[in-house]
């Protein structure tokens, strides 16, 4: 772990466990990939402390258990809550492992806009939610020191289209032009390449050479066959279509004849009937390739497949799909990949380099539309709405099993790729380096934050959200009059100070809980003492003789008059 704290910049994590943790059942891409950036900040970020902005204290106590397992420093754990100014001010960026950065951004503008940068992260932007909450950057306070990292080049171009077409929208409706003010840098996501790499001895579990003879042996693969390994949610309208690679894997065994293929498919599936389709489809598919299941939520069952396996499959088919941790993980591992030519994949996966990138084809702009509105409407799920674009997607079988008999049959072939991949992972994958990417992000942001002028930053007279206006502003209109600096105030009554005693024996007039609007009792008593010994005075007047807040003194004068302890005159 990096010791070198004073200038590697940090952040407030937006903490919720759903974001973080893998000790679940169904665990998804976004979930390992938050648990790998919070371990990745701990081991590399090389920051004095961990903050994190959490919703409530069970959320909290929650990251301080998992911290607590993950940081062997014991560096001190600090809690941030939303309006929490100056801790948030400190580390100067608020993390959310999640696209929707608007609703931090009207939380911030209720306060200095200046004071952090927010920073979130792409995973799927398939779902309608995602897509209106990139929308809303158009007219939420995002200012261009903030940031969306988008985690391949395939999603930044996605976000940036979904982005301009909220603009267009709104150009046609009001006549002006909108524009996105925050920065989509495009960086990877991250592994911890020590884990996956293979280890020359069987000291760590799972990583050794017993560990790949032990599974071989037990599945019935030998030393010559072959055996591809696919690593991913079991799902074939959220994930990959297992149909293809199934095919292209019975292709391949009938080219080569001197050994066999195995492939090791390897998850969890949603539930049996979806675990029963994927094997019947495999019995009907896969011919003379032989399929072996292995449950996913055995770490160490996975780990010695990642030993065992010889090369890396996975024919990605899905839009809910956009970076990929699973090919990352196989080139950290020591495996060539055969991917689809989809989405993150183009990114990681170098073709001829460290795999082969299989074709994909689909349809194009204008034949969905249908499809968006049966959806928009709730006629079709989001499921449904996924699962057609999958069944509209297609991968090369042929190109596939062409990869795959190739490395079958050439171990030199393999053996150059997997060299070629390992480097890979650690030149661009490997947490050391996505963090400090992250790192970089985060300083550069704060420049901006200095020295940009920014977007319709808040004038401090008017509310900080437009959907909690000033409700005295907003309802000026309702009075017959408003207190102005002209009105002239005057104590009423013979004893005013008695009449105010007597008006506080009840808690009518005015409740414990609101109490914070208005002056404190001290303060309203010498308010009303001033007024019975000097006289009338106006408004003005009195907001300048006083050190109370001045929006605290006019809810109290109004408060006087309502009860009658006060009375005012237009000004002569």
């Amino acid at each position: 772990m990096s010791t070198d704290t004073a200038a590697r910049p940090n952040c407030a994590l937006f903490y919720a466990p759903d974001g973080f943790r893998t000790d679940r059942k169904q665990v998804k891409g976004r979930h390992s990939a938050g648990a790998g950036f919070l371990k990745g900040l701990i081991d590399h970020g090389g920051t004095d402390r961990l903050v994190a902005l959490t919703e409530s204290k069970r959320d909290f106590d929650d990251f301080r258990a998992l911290v607590g397992e993950l940081d062997e420093g014991g560096r001190p754990v600090v809690h941030a809550h939303p309006l929490d100014r100056r801790t948030l001010q400190s580390v100067g960026t608020v993390f959310l492992p999640w696209p929707g950065l608007e609703e931090t951004a009207w939380k911030r503008r209720l306060g200095d806009e200046r004071d952090y940068s927010l920073c979130g992260v792409t995973h799927t932007v398939a779902s309608n939610n995602v897509i209106d909450s990139l929308g809303r950057y158009l007219v939420a306070p995002t200012q261009p020191w903030d940031a969306l990292i988008c985690t391949s080049t395939a999603v930044r171009n996605v976000v940036e289209r979904v982005i301009q077409h909220h603009a267009d929208y709104l150009e046609r409706r009001g006549g002006g032009r909108f524009r996105c003010p925050v920065r989509l840098p495009v960086i990877p996501l991250g592994v911890d390449c020590d884990f996956y790499a293979p280890r020359n001895d069987d000291l760590t579990p799972g990583a050794g050479p017993e560990s790949r003879r032990a599974l071989r042996a037990r599945l019935g693969i030998a030393e010559d066959d072959l055996a591809a390994l696919f690593v991913g949610r079991l799902s074939f309208h959220a994930k990959a279509h297992p149909t293809p690679m199934y095919m292209a894997a019975a292709r391949a065994a009938a080219r080569v004849r001197d050994r066999e293929i195995h492939l090791l498919v390897t998850g969890q599936f949603p539930n049996r009937a979806v675990g029963t389709e994927f094997r019947e489809a495999a019995a009907r598919f896969a011919g003379g390739a032989r399929v072996h299941f292995l449950d996913g939520l055995d770490n160490a069952l996975v780990r010695a497949a990642w030993r065992a396996s010889d090369i890396f499959v996975s024919l990605s088919d899905n839009i809910q799909e956009s970076f990929g941790l699973a090919p990352i993980e196989a080139m950290a591992a020591g495996l060539p990949c055969v991917v689809s030519d989809w989405n993150g994949y183009k990114d990681t996966v170098a073709d001829g380099e460290t795999g082969f990138r299989v074709p994909t084809a689909t349809v194009g702009p204008g034949v969905g539309v249908d499809l968006a509105d049966r959806h928009a409407a709730g006629a079709d799920s989001y499921d449904q709405t996924i699962g057609i674009t999958s069944l509209a997607t297609a991968v090369d079988v042929d190109a596939c099993a062409a990869a795959i008999a190739r490395l079958a049959t050439d171990r030199e072939l393999r053996a150059r790729q997997a060299a070629a991949a390992m480097a890979r992972a650690r030149r661009l994958y490997d947490w050391r380096v996505v963090v400090a990417a992250y790192q970089d992000l985060w300083r550069e942001l704060a420049e901006v934050r200095a020295a940009d002028p920014g977007v319709a930053l808040r004038d401090r007279r008017e509310a900080g959200r437009l959907a909690f206006p000033d409700p005295f502003a907003m309802f000026r209109h309702y009075p017959t009059a408003l207190l102005g600096p002209d009105t002239v105030v005057a104590a009423k009554g013979a004893d005013p100070a008695a009449d105010l005693a007597r008006l506080r024996e009840g808690r009518l007039n005015l409740h414990d809980t609101l109490a914070h609007a208005f002056l404190r009792p001290e303060e309203v008593d010498a308010l009303l003492a001033r007024l019975t010994s000097d006289g009338p005075k106006p408004a003005a007047e009195l907001f300048a003789g006083s050190t109370a807040e001045r929006r605290k003194l006019a809810r109290t004068l109004l408060w006087l008059r309502k009860f009658d302890l006060v009375r005012f005159r237009p000004p002569s």
